[in-house]
């Protein structure tokens, strides 16, 4: 059953294992949450490189260009 409600609560954790973990369930929730891009351009600008990887890694499993310049967002950050 999706949470999304718990989701986005779990995206914006003050740990980053959570926000990773959480990034990793919205790819795999991605066709059942509403804006799905826009969660992964947030976490693509996240703080720590754990939490960027997981949503470039989620970004890559849409067809979409705009999927594609989110992932690319990441670049905007060092390690």
């Amino acid at each position: 059953m999706v949470d999304e409600s718990l989701l986005r609560t779990v995206l914006r954790s003050p740990d980053y294992h959570a926000r990773a973990a959480a990034t990793r369930v919205l790819c795999y929730w991605r066709d059942r949450v509403k804006e799905p891009l826009a969660l992964l351009k947030v976490q693509v600008a996240d703080a720590h490189p754990r939490v960027r990887l997981e949503a470039v890694r989620a970004c890559s499993f849409f067809t979409t260009r705009e999927a594609g310049d989110i992932a690319l967002m990441a670049l905007d950050k060092e390690a």
